[in-house]
């Protein structure tokens, strides 16, 4: 996020501000430095890709809205320093937020209006843009970025059942295939699983193969323990990717990816 080359986090502190630590490397961070926004409770961050064009991945916020009562999506600039403010954000929307055939809308496309979670899934179609995972209730969404609406193309069901009892992190691509991968956590267990990406005939991700078979790469890592998780790629300077939580006390940790799987040995980031 701030051009050095090194893979660096959002977190949240439990004040509510949002914190940047600036990855070294090697497994370790610099101490964190304020990010320049209050998140209100329950909100999630994540580092979503370049919205704005300027070479820096942007922060996306998913958070609940009092006067819609509807859960809402912005996008934050980030200039290149892991800051961002509120005089530089902008609402990420549909051009059809509900179902409603005189307008043309024969289905709403607005899926994170009561969403579960979100997952920055890269950009998975190769057209330069992010793209966004949105898991609401048994289903499981992706969206492909584009302005000044998110369904320019629509939206697609990756899954209609079993979503709502798992974790979704998008590594990127993990085997390199050239296709996105996902990883999966079993909230109640505790077990990790990766779902590797498939494309189709035309040479592009085919997301209805992220509901295929799920292979368990670790155990232990249970969302009562670990309710936050996250993939910003290689933490560690190995060349594998890693996983990193957010754990009950607050604590951010680093769990190693390794070839055979996940290390669940939790390495405290601060």
């Amino acid at each position: 996020m701030n051009g050095d080359g090194h893979r660096d986090l959002w977190t949240v502190d439990a004040a509510g501000r949002l914190q940047f630590r600036a990855g070294k490397a090697d497994g370790t961070f610099a101490a964190p430095v304020d990010g320049g926004v209050d998140v209100a409770a329950g909100a999630q961050v994540l580092a979503s890709g370049d919205w704005t064009g300027d070479g820096y991945n942007d922060l996306v916020v998913l958070e609940y809205n009092d006067v819609t009562r509807t859960k809402l999506l912005w996008a934050y600039e980030n200039g290149g320093l892991g800051k961002v403010s509120e005089a530089g954000r902008f609402q990420l929307s549909v051009s059809c937020p509900v179902k409603d055939p005189d307008q043309g809308c024969e289905t709403g496309d607005d899926h994170w209006y009561n969403a579960d979670q979100i997952a920055a899934a890269g950009d998975v179609d190769g057209d330069g843009g992010p793209d966004l995972l949105v898991k609401q209730g048994t289903e499981l969404w992706l969206y492909y970025g584009g302005f000044p609406y998110l369904d320019n193309t629509a939206p697609v069901l990756v899954g209609g059942a079993g979503w709502d009892s798992v974790t979704v992190v998008a590594p990127g691509d993990v085997n390199g295939d050239g296709a996105a991968d996902l990883w999966l956590r079993e909230d109640a267990t505790g077990d990790l699983f990766s779902v590797m990406g498939a494309k189709g005939s035309d040479g592009k991700l085919a997301p209805a193969g992220w509901g295929s078979a799920r292979t368990k790469t670790a155990s232990g890592v249970t969302r009562a323990d670990y309710p936050v998780l996250g993939a910003s790629g290689d933490l560690s300077g190995d060349g594998v990717t890693d996983l990193w939580a957010v754990a009950a006390d607050g604590r951010t940790v680093l769990f190693r990816g390794t070839a055979n799987g996940i290390d669940t040995t939790p390495v405290v980031l601060g």
